[in-house]
């Protein structure tokens, strides 16, 4: 549905990671100093609202006609099984979704297995190996990654950028192109918390598993994880790497903007939000959006589905995601619907789902 709007400042790219947060930022150590609880950030849809309200009604149309995108909490049921849920998270530490972690924690408990997508990237014990492998990888094979920034202008934006968050320029020319892409995708609240030992919603639904004593399982490996940061990475890489430096306050509101969403168990509308979305400047071809909706979605559903069906089959499984993986016809919920499980929506206060057929 086209709206007759696009958000210019944040790309699709930047749009998707804020929700997924795939986890390169891990790596950059970061000076621990006094973090804001929030970023300073503004809401684009409240924005919208105010100066455009047609282009914002529109938008709210386009968000309900997502499939399945009214819920963070999914109930699975199989005759003869313990009921499963499916989970969608948000891997950022912002300390408003505490509240959402507490609709999980009663399911995790009473759950006889517990999967997220790198269940070492949530055990505390394993988290700092696999950080340093996350490091190991960014570092450039050969060659200098800022080579190909022209003209000389965006390199040394990018540069100053990069030295704001702690990477001298010396050190960037080592790192992979998708591992700055990535890093600077986070805004720095965000790792100034982590910095202060703040953890992400995927962490503490880790944690109340472990001490629920069911350690949780990874429906991913964290080399498939990489694999799809350097797959990205190769999308028009040097503009997007520009894009991202230029772009760092437009890319903290798209995040407050989707942390709202998610905070409203409004899905649809985080998936609309990466839907229109320019790419980058002068890049808006549909070709490179599917790219990055198969990479960073479509590819990964299928392997996470592949791997998750076992636990639920058996009963009694909480599998938590992030929540873009959710909805859309190609989400977890449809992809479990047309494997004939009955899954229905669970709404905040309520201990049963909604069945939708």
């Amino acid at each position: 549905m086209a709206i007759g709007v696009k958000f210019r400042g944040a790309s699709r790219l930047h749009v998707l990671l804020a929700a997924l947060g795939l986890l390169a930022a891990l790596a950059f150590p970061v000076e621990a100093g006094p973090a804001p609880t929030a970023c300073g950030a503004a809401d684009l849809l409240q924005a919208l609202a105010k100066s455009r309200p047609d282009a914002y009604a529109r938008m709210k149309t386009a968000a309900a006609e997502v499939k399945n995108g009214d819920g963070l909490l999914w109930r699975i049921d199989i005759p003869g099984r313990r009921p499963s849920y499916l989970f969608g998270t948000m891997h950022s530490t912002d300390p408003r979704l505490e509240r959402v972690v507490a609709r999980a924690r009663p399911l995790i408990a009473g759950s006889r297995t517990v999967a997220v997508e790198l269940g070492e990237l949530v055990t505390p014990g394993l988290k700092e190996a696999a950080v340093a492998r996350i490091a190991a990888a960014g570092q450039a094979g050969s060659g200098n990654a800022l080579e190909g920034l022209w003209p000389p202008g965006n390199r040394l934006f990018v540069e100053t950028a990069l030295a704001g968050r702690g990477v001298p320029a010396e050190r960037a020319q080592r790192l992979e192109t998708w591992f700055l892409i990535v890093a600077l995708s986070s805004p720095p609240c965000e790792q100034k918390r982590r910095a202060l030992g703040l953890i992400s919603v995927d962490e503490k639904i880790g944690r109340a598993a472990i001490q629920a004593g069911r350690p949780p399982i990874g429906l991913e490996k964290l080399e498939e994880q990489i694999a799809v940061m350097r797959q990205i990475g190769g999308i028009h890489p040097s503009i997007a790497l520009i894009e991202t430096a230029r772009r760092s306050q437009e890319i903290a509101d798209m995040r407050e903007t989707m942390t709202r969403a998610y905070l409203g168990d409004r899905l649809g509308e985080m998936m609309a939000l990466s839907r229109f979305t320019e790419i980058a400047s002068g890049e808006t071809q549909e070709q490179t959006r599917s790219a990055f909706t198969r990479a960073l979605l479509d590819d990964r559903n299928a392997v996470m589905l592949e791997r998750a069906r076992p636990l639920i089959d058996k009963g009694g499984a909480f599998i938590a995601v992030g929540a873009l993986h959710l909805p859309g016809e190609k989400g977890l919920v449809s992809l479990l619907r047309r494997d004939g499980y009955k899954v229905s929506v669970v709404k905040p206060g309520r201990a049963q789902g909604r069945v939708l057929r």
